[in-house]
């Protein structure tokens, strides 16, 4: 059996023939949208899996997160961010690693705030894809929006894990996703890139089977901010209007589309006072 075939986070090992759920997603990136991805749900463990395995140089060629721009709209989302690791006691004088950064972006903005030990890694990024940063210990590893990308999650844990002393690991909460979910699937399904989505059981499990404890758990996305039209519900609902591609995200925001819908404008000005409680932000720390 193909191993994406089979549960790779419980000890249930469960798999697609025995999904407690199974659809058929679009990719949510322009340049593949024409594609559709087997998504099964573990009926052990609740965690959702991609049964396809993705050439990741292919897909991550010109992935659009990588052209995020550091404009005001970032720059708050940038803040919620900070705030949530600060809440989980993480401080400016933390040596601490960017695990999975992307263009840097939130690097910067820590470094611009008198975070002056913060260094980011990336594969798919030219600029932080240097393996010598994986060569220090430091005292926080946060990984936001990772650990769903790669092929193995447990061996992302040993890495990421092995190299501080305190995690941070953000991620979506596959058991609160909704398979048949315009929303969801124009976004945290995010297909094929998202390849092992794990409950919050789960990954629970599997950091505390790595000596870490876990101190601390938010039930929520640092995008969803109270600032007007900051939130993943007018987000994804902003995507869904514009050809359901996240490309629009990144792109020049088409005021049109939201003047025209009266519940896009209602999702941007009241969205944030509605958490969904579709994403978990854990802070763990090595026993």
């Amino acid at each position: 059996m193909h191993e994406f075939s089979i549960c790779n986070v419980c000890p249930g090992r469960g798999r697609l023939e025995e999904a407690s759920e199974v659809a058929q997603v679009a990719c949510n990136v322009r340049e593949f949208h024409d594609r559709h991805f087997t998504v099964w749900r573990c009926r052990h463990c609740a965690s959702l899996h991609c049964a396809e395995e993705i050439d990741h140089g292919q897909y991550y060629r010109r992935y659009p997160i990588q052209g995020q721009r550091a404009d005001l709209p970032t720059r708050l989302l940038f803040a919620s961010r900070r705030r949530q690791l600060e809440r989980g006691g993480v401080r400016p004088s933390h040596a601490i690693l960017d695990y999975g950064c992307g263009n840097g972006g939130f690097v910067e903005f820590l470094r611009d705030r008198g975070y002056a030990a913060v260094n980011g890694f990336d594969p798919y990024s030219e600029r932080y894809a240097d393996q010598c940063t994986l060569d220090r210990r430091y005292d926080v590893v946060m990984a936001q929006d990772a650990i769903e990308h790669v092929p193995d999650p447990g061996e992302f844990l040993d890495h990421v894990l092995g190299l501080g002393r305190t995690a941070v690991i953000g991620t979506p909460d596959a058991a609160a996703l909704d398979l048949d979910d315009a929303f969801d699937r124009v976004g945290r399904l995010h297909q094929p890139y998202h390849q092992h989505m794990l409950s919050l059981r789960a990954l629970t499990a599997m950091i505390d089977a790595r000596g870490f404890a876990v101190s601390r758990v938010e039930h929520r996305w640092y995008a969803d901010t109270l600032y007007p039209f900051i939130n993943s519900r007018f987000l994804f609902g902003y995507v869904n209007a514009t050809g359901g591609v996240i490309d629009a995200a990144f792109e020049p925001w088409r005021a049109d589309v939201v003047l025209r819908s009266a519940r896009l404008l209602l999702q941007g000005l009241l969205g944030g006072c509605f958490n969904p409680r579709k994403d978990v932000v854990v802070f763990a720390k090595k026993r």
